[in-house]
């Protein structure tokens, strides 16, 4: 198994868990065309989760595509690419198990679905993503996808 390297791992509260590891993903997405090209970063970096309201689904995790800009678009070297990552948010201690289980069966099949389907993008100008979070007052994983309006092919 190849595993998709760890770009950084971000220290959290005790009281706070990452729900997947990097090897649970690796092992999920294996075969997708982006795998060369694509690091996971374990992050807290949206807003503090201490301070946030129940009501407010967690953002677990998320795939980003992040195309070259259309004005750096060629360097000495040639073309420059875009860059793949996979975003893994911290839940509250208690509720890892049961998102990791939900991750497993739901998020990380559509996320390989995802990837394999947009093999495409490291020609592409803009940036694509795929959200997953876990609402804890229904109890499931939802999802939401964006594209801006800068995804389209380069033409150099």
């Amino acid at each position: 198994m190849q595993m998709i390297p760890t770009e950084y791992k971000i220290k959290i509260p005790k009281t706070f868990s990452y729900p997947v590891t990097a090897k649970m993903i690796s092992e999920a997405l294996q075969g997708i065309p982006q795998t060369e090209w694509l690091k996971i970063v374990f992050s807290n970096w949206k807003r503090a989760r201490e301070s946030r309201s129940s009501e407010v689904p967690y953002e677990v995790l998320t795939a980003q595509y992040s195309g070259p800009s259309k004005y750096l678009a060629i360097s000495d070297t040639g073309p420059i690419q875009g860059s793949w990552r996979i975003y893994v948010q911290p839940v509250p201690r208690p509720l890892k198990h049961l998102v990791q289980t939900r991750l497993i069966a739901e998020a990380l099949p559509r996320l390989k679905a995802w990837f394999i389907s947009n093999a495409h993008g490291l020609d592409r100008e803009g940036g694509h993503r795929l959200t997953f979070s876990f609402d804890d007052l229904k109890n499931e994983i939802t999802s939401e996808e964006f594209s801006n309006s800068d995804w389209k092919t380069i033409r150099i």
